[in-house]
């Protein structure tokens, strides 16, 4: 998209990366469940397993059921256990990073660090979106966006950072911002006329980034053949595992 906004001498590009952040409303599948409208779970199960990462409604269904029911310690219980053993693959080479390469930037305290801003609690909707709003990540993904500008004399912005905008989101009852059937309703209705009626219904959405990735990672040899020249550059950085698949 920015190369062809360069292409077009368009300087600056809006984009909507962090509607779900302003506007998100936690796990609705969950809060479904809480106020025991099983079907409309299950319907919400199923439109969410249709988007990335695609995974199955019952699996989605299994984890809001777990994250609203289960006792807090027990999740807490569950959640150190499992970053234990994700922390060891990295340290044992096992994961995508080059366990010496781990070692030497320290990735646990790195880890540990963004776990911290990932509370077990269920929060209400309002302090779920001021979590999402202050973490940690909306800073590392908009400088992400800014360099893939940068590279093209592009400037990225977010029209749903306007402070303004991020207030008057924080000050509506969570019945505005959605309804049983729509998330984000209040963006929906206010682009009325200004984008094509099929794009302000859609239940889904087209994650390019998130295919890339996703083939990328898994070892299928049609992209990663196109990573042959520069993969010398990679050694000490990759696994091993993921290079002998180039």
């Amino acid at each position: 998209v920015y190369l062809l906004a360069q292409r077009h001498g368009v300087k600056v590009v809006l984009d909507g990366v962090w509607a779900d952040v302003v506007l998100g409303g936690g796990n609705r599948v969950a809060r479904f469940l809480k106020q025991g409208n099983f079907l409309q779970a299950i319907r919400e199960a199923r439109i969410q397993a249709k988007q990335p990462p695609l995974q199955a409604s019952l699996r989605i269904l299994l984890a809001a059921a777990w994250a609203q029911f289960a006792p807090q310690p027990v999740r807490r219980f569950k959640r150190t256990i499992a970053h234990l053993l994700r922390d060891r693959r990295v340290l044992l080479g096992k994961a995508r990073l080059d366990s010496s390469f781990a070692r030497k930037t320290e990735p646990l305290a790195r880890r540990t660090l963004f776990r911290w801003h990932d509370p077990v609690s269920r929060p209400s909707t309002r302090q779920y979106r001021l979590e999402n709003i202050s973490h940690p990540h909306n800073v590392a993904g908009r400088e992400r966006y800014d360099r893939a500008g940068a590279a093209l004399a592009v400037e990225p912005r977010d029209a749903f950072f306007d402070r303004r905008l991020i207030e008057f989101c924080l000050s509506l009852p969570d019945s505005r911002l959605h309804s049983a059937e729509w998330p984000k309703l209040v963006l929906r209705r206010a682009m009325g006329g200004l984008v094509p009626e099929s794009i302000r219904w859609r239940r889904s959405k087209e994650l390019v980034g998130y295919k890339f990735n996703g083939a990328l990672l898994t070892g299928s040899r049609g992209p990663l053949s196109h990573f042959a020249d520069v993969s010398p550059l990679l050694f000490g950085y990759v696994s091993p595992a993921i290079l002998s698949e180039i």
